[in-house]
């Protein structure tokens, strides 16, 4: 699993490194740093780890799922 914190807004979320694999490709740590962003709008880079956590840990912990992504199609137009 892999913990995102932004540390602007100091916000934690947990991934599955499949579905992040999904996302971004099969990219290093550093470069995920780089390449995901958080909503709050933050400039900074996030802080990217991994997580293991142990029974008790594992109870509560939120985890973001993948769901269908969609993709957005934007027209461009030319005049003749």
């Amino acid at each position: 699993m892999t913990g995102i914190r932004c540390p602007s807004c100091k916000k934690p979320n947990n991934y599955s490194p499949a579905d992040l694999i999904a996302v971004v490709g099969d990219v290093e740590v550093d470069e995920l740093m780089r390449r995901m962003k958080c909503g709050c709008g933050g400039s900074h880079f996030l802080d990217v780890t991994t997580v293991i956590p142990s029974g008790p840990e594992a109870v509560g912990l939120k985890i973001g799922r993948l769901v269908p992504i969609k993709v957005k199609r934007v027209p461009v137009w030319k005049d003749d």
